[in-house]
């Protein structure tokens, strides 16, 4: 992948093969992510990076198991380098390659990644991972009543940061994200 003076390589990790993974969002990548089905992951249709709905925007902020299979759909020119196959046995290759530090790692730079493309998927990742931190210390019962009143919460404040990004208050959303 080309590198902009904006990139510097910052999305890129390292699997527990040595290998190096190139996860940088362009417009090349949304649009095969676009074409991808994903419906084994996720009932939310087409994962449209240039213009998320609502669902799109949830969802990829609480799938794990979407977000891995959006960093394989981008990996894909890079598997001939890393002599890996497009198909199955592929897969299970460069996921054997993924242990729970570097999913970890793995899906913070895609978190980054993502956000360089779409900025307005800031409020989304910051709201999920108060809603995980959250859901850690709650028995079932309490966590299924507060899933609704979470979800209402992420709807609104995802809105506002549709609206002012569509206004171009940068940095009013980033004080959203950040209080």
């Amino acid at each position: 992948m080309t590198n902009s003076p904006m990139n510097n390589n910052n999305h890129v990790f390292k699997d527990t093969k040595g290998r190096s993974w190139d996860i940088t969002i362009t417009l090349l990548e949304a649009r095969r992510i676009k074409n991808s089905d994903y419906s084994n992951y996720t009932e939310v249709g087409e994962i449209d990076l240039l213009n998320p709905t609502e669902a799109v925007k949830n969802t990829l902020g609480l799938n794990d198991s979407l977000r891995v299979a959006l960093v394989w759909t981008i990996i894909q020119p890079q598997l001939e380098d890393n002599n890996i196959t497009k198909d199955d046995e592929g897969e299970a290759d460069f996921c054997s390659g993924i242990d729970g530090a570097t999913l970890q790692i793995m899906k913070s730079i895609l978190e980054d990644s993502i956000c360089a493309f779409c900025p307005t998927m800031k409020i989304v990742f910051a709201t999920s991972k108060t809603i995980r931190e959250k859901a850690e210390t709650m028995t079932p019962k309490a966590l299924e009543k507060v899933m609704g009143a979470m979800e209402e919460l992420m709807d609104a404040q995802l809105e506002k940061a549709t609206q002012q990004f569509k206004e171009g208050n940068m940095s009013e959303i980033a004080g959203s994200i950040s209080g």
